[in-house]
């Protein structure tokens, strides 16, 4: 559970239920939610706030483009920024074909200063 958020509603014992066994490695089903009623089973239980999307971590703030030298300033770290705007680049591209086709995409490449 990174960052305070749960990925997924998630058991802290073992349960069965409808005739099958579940653990807290298992995704159970969330039409079998409603069926387990104790609260002492769940870990993280339905309706908790799930984790929101966000593009992967890149060694920046979050939501900006990632650093242009240092740590996160990569290829692999322009790649994922560059897929979590749709944009289109080769699993082979080094860091600035991959900030050129950004660019070309109108996507921010400079970080902005703190406010």
């Amino acid at each position: 559970m990174a960052g305070g958020y749960p990925d997924r509603p998630r058991l802290r014992s073992h349960v069965h239920v409808a005739g099958r066994a579940f653990g807290p490695d298992d995704d159970v089903p969330a039409e079998l939610h409603p069926l387990i009623t104790n609260p002492k089973a769940w870990d993280v239980p339905p309706g908790t706030p799930i984790k929101p999307a966000k593009i992967p971590d890149t060694g920046g703030d979050g939501d900006g483009p990632p650093p242009r030298g240092g740590a996160g300033s990569g290829a692999p770290e322009w790649r994922a920024y560059a897929r979590a705007h749709n944009v289109d680049v080769d699993d082979t591209a080094d860091r600035d074909a991959v900030i050129a086709a950004l660019d070309e995409a109108g996507v921010p490449t400079e970080r902005q200063p703190a406010q």
